[in-house]
């Protein structure tokens, strides 16, 4: 029997949103651990599903308060921004220290870094690439085990031009001044972890997935029946430009009143005009339906409600390439029919659940449009794929699969 140990979780966003870390922090403290997370609270938004997630869990959160609205907040917004400006600057002007690169990737790192080293542990976990450097502070701290959940290849995240040069520099600088002092890193993706051993010297990553718990299916999960019109899903935190979603809208123009499109994320208020203005050239209307974020716990719920998943990864950087998201494992579960683009990391898990899905190349709006036509003009097809979509979930895509990968190397 493992004896029990002291985790420590930290994350730069609201608990919320961070289902990942949630579903460590649940698994950690089944097997029978002491967990902690630190966490911001920043956006009001978030709050209520932040009571949410915490309204049935068996671990403590700790929150870091820089909330929009309250005097306290403003204050350490406004402070530890110009410290992070500050940084930045000097960071453009050809000083490369550590201390600079930390603090731009990571504008609370003090205020996380205390919260995070408050309390003795033995194991302190970075989830989110801001976290990272916070949790290397509180491990040194407290003289505990650093580890890291690499979700993204973070220094990957922006495409390999000229203007995203020095943005791209500063996160490789903190991965490698990082990552090699971890004892222990877990990937997302096996493209990812991968890509983390060649680049840094490491020790192949744990991959653990984003997948979600078989509880958190429907109580029903019988057969659709062939609906009227199809019902097109896509979810993320974020609604914005250079996801994909332009491939949806022309897509579903091109299905002539067969489909609906219901998104659900909060709309990034710089896509706001653009996706509007798209809609309304393509005559959707009321085709177009944006919903509001959910807790995670609700995610799998509200995706089975529809017929089709939609993981529309754009290939402009190499960590879309690589990347397996929440999305996609989210559909298998909901027993949704998946249509995707044809990136490595999505190739890989639809290679491994054949029927469920099919692929499409980025960017090709017809042929997404072929692959959705198909679907919906053979309920027979739509059959087929839901089904095997919910058996792959049942034989590797859900989180009973994953937690004991996690436990065990931990």
């Amino acid at each position: 029997m493992i004896a029990p140990r002291r985790y420590t979780l930290v994350t730069t966003g609201n608990v919320s949103t961070t289902p990942r870390l949630v579903k460590a922090a649940d698994a950690l403290t089944a097997a029978g651990h002491r967990v902690r997370v630190v966490a911001l609270t920043a956006m009001p938004v978030h709050e209520r599903a932040d009571a949410a997630v915490m309204a049935s869990r068996g671990w403590e959160l700790v929150r870091v308060d820089v909330r929009h609205g309250t005097l306290r907040g403003a204050v350490r917004r406004g402070w530890h921004g110009v410290r992070q400006w500050g940084a930045r600057l000097a960071w453009g002007m050809g000083f490369r220290r550590a201390a600079l690169a930390d603090r731009v990737v990571s504008r609370y790192l003090d205020l996380l870094a205390r919260a995070a080293g408050a309390a003795p542990a033995d194991v302190v976990i970075g989830h989110t690439l801001g976290a990272l450097p916070v949790a290397a502070r509180a491990a040194r701290a407290l003289g505990a085990a650093l580890a890291f959940d690499s979700e993204d290849l973070h220094s990957e995240e922006l495409p390999a031009t000229p203007e995203h040069a020095r943005a791209r520099a500063v996160v490789g600088a903190v991965e490698a001044r990082y990552l090699p002092r971890c004892r222990y890193v877990t990937a997302s993706a096996d493209g990812i972890a991968d890509a983390l051993a060649e680049r840094y010297g490491l020790a192949r990553p744990a991959v653990v997935l984003n997948t979600f718990p078989l509880a958190d299916r429907p109580a029903r999960m019988s057969p659709r029946r062939r609906p009227a019109m199809a019902s097109l899903y896509w979810y993320s935190q974020l609604i914005g430009a250079g996801r994909g979603l332009e491939d949806a809208l022309d897509a579903l123009a091109l299905l002539d009143g067969r489909a609906t499109l219901h998104l659900r994320g909060r709309m990034d208020p710089s896509y706001r005009a653009a996706f509007d203005a798209r809609v309304g050239a393509l005559r959707l209307g009321d085709r177009v339906q944006v919903h509001d974020v959910v807790s995670p716990p609700e995610l799998v719920r509200v995706a089975a409600e529809h017929d089709i998943g939609l993981a529309l990864e754009q290939p402009h950087a190499m960590n879309r390439e690589l990347c397996v998201t929440n999305k996609l494992c989210t559909y298998l579960l909901a027993g949704l029919a998946v249509v995707a683009t044809d990136t490595r990391g999505q190739r890989g898990i639809l290679a491994d659940a054949p029927g469920a899905g099919v692929l499409y190349p980025p960017g090709d709006a017809p042929a997404l449009a072929r692959a959705l036509a198909h679907l919906i003009e053979s309920p027979d097809a739509l059959r087929r794929a839901q089904g095997a979509a919910r058996a792959a979930a049942e034989r590797r895509y859900a989180w009973e699969h994953d937690a004991p990968r996690l436990v065990s190397y931990l």
